[in-house]
């Protein structure tokens, strides 16, 4: 009995002792599968990053490559300047434009200073060095005695930019073509800094160099010339010398009146601060001149609204709708000697005009 008590003793240890290591190495293989699983876990997530970081690289490269979101700069000396046709993808077909999409025109600090829609005053003198080949745009009107069948041009020989000429040309065709008269005269025109200094000397003009419209080369002076024996201006005691005056009724019917309704459909506003018997005209393309006529302003006004608008906010742009065709204008201030200058991308038809103070103005063909 003795012996069978110790042998089954023995048996119990080392069936413990057995069992205990058995638990060990078993421990010791879930550590290493836990091992293994938590390093598999690891270049999993490092391979994941990796992964990751690479797509995001080539979404970035893609964006980066287009056009829509980082436009190309257009060289101003390139086909896709004002005026000209940018390369696009863009079905030809649409008329309207991802306002979040565009290309971009690089204007110099000299481009601030030329174009269509400049603010000239004497806080704001006109660029001569800026437009030293702006005598290579003009036109001549007739003189007096060789004149235009509908319109003479007083004394000495007068120019226009030639834009304006053809434009100001039809619009007395069909003041004479409504009205039988052709008495209209230009008395003022194109003027150089020479011109000006030669009218300051002789007193005919208060306003110093560079601070008149007139250098502008899109501004006419009119009046009533008289077509009697003595071939004179008309003179106060004559109704047509108040071609302006609102409170002469036949001369405003036959004069001031038809100009009020109608300069505007051939690009043409009537300036601020004229006399009665002499207005100035300037010629400002059709586009603007519709907004201009249908909203009351003067073309100062006009400069004050746009400058209120950003590229950036298509809800304040300026629109008008010409011949069927409506375009929207917005400001864009300048930011130093090269200003890059958004332009829908894809748009077929715009023009970029300094405005001769900070910035520049984009008008553009929306639909």
């Amino acid at each position: 009995m003795g012996k069978q008590a110790n042998a089954s003793a023995t048996y119990t240890a080392l069936t413990h002792s057995n069992r205990a290591k058995r638990q060990l190495r078993q421990q010791k293989q879930r550590n290493v599968v836990m091992a293994v699983c938590l390093v598999f876990v690891l270049v999993l997530c490092l391979y994941l990053c990796l992964a990751v970081g690479e797509a995001r690289e080539r979404i970035l490269a893609r964006r980066q490559s287009d056009p829509r979101r980082d436009p190309p700069v257009v060289d101003p000396d390139s086909p896709n300047d004002p005026g000209k046709t940018p390369e696009d993808p863009k079905d030809p077909g649409v008329t309207d434009y991802d306002p979040a999409a565009w290309t971009v025109v690089a204007k110099t600090d000299a481009d601030l200073h030329r174009g269509l829609l400049l603010q000239v005053d004497s806080a704001h003198l006109f660029d001569f060095s800026a437009n030293v080949n702006l005598s290579n745009q003009m036109g001549d009107l007739p003189t007096e005695g060789t004149g235009y069948q509908t319109y003479n041009a007083y004394y000495t020989p007068k120019k226009l930019c030639a834009v304006a000429l053809t434009s100001f040309q039809r619009m007395c065709d069909a003041f004479y073509g409504d009205t039988a008269l052709k008495d209209l005269c230009v008395v003022s025109a194109w003027r150089t800094s020479k011109d000006q200094d030669i009218l300051l000397a002789s007193g005919y003009t208060s306003i110093p160099t560079g601070a008149t419209e007139y250098h502008t080369g899109y501004c006419v002076g009119l009046r009533v010339y008289g077509r009697g024996p003595d071939n004179k201006y008309y003179t106060s005691d004559d109704e047509r010398f108040y071609m302006f005056d609102t409170t002469k009724g036949a001369s405003k019917k036959a004069y001031g009146a038809w100009l009020d309704d109608n300069a505007h459909l051939y690009g043409f506003v009537l300036q601020e601060g004229g006399a009665y018997y002499e207005q100035t005209y300037r010629y400002v393309g059709k586009v603007h001149a519709k907004f201009i006529h249908d909203n009351g302003f003067y073309f100062i006004d006009y400069l004050t609204a746009l400058r209120t608008t950003a590229y950036d906010k298509p809800d304040s742009y300026l629109s008008a709708t010409v011949d069927g065709v409506t375009w929207r204008s917005y400001y864009v201030p300048a930011t130093g000697s090269t200003t890059n200058v958004p332009v829908p991308h894809g748009c077929t038809e715009y023009e970029i005009s300094g405005d001769n103070v900070g910035g520049f103005i984009v008008t553009y063909q929306a639909g």
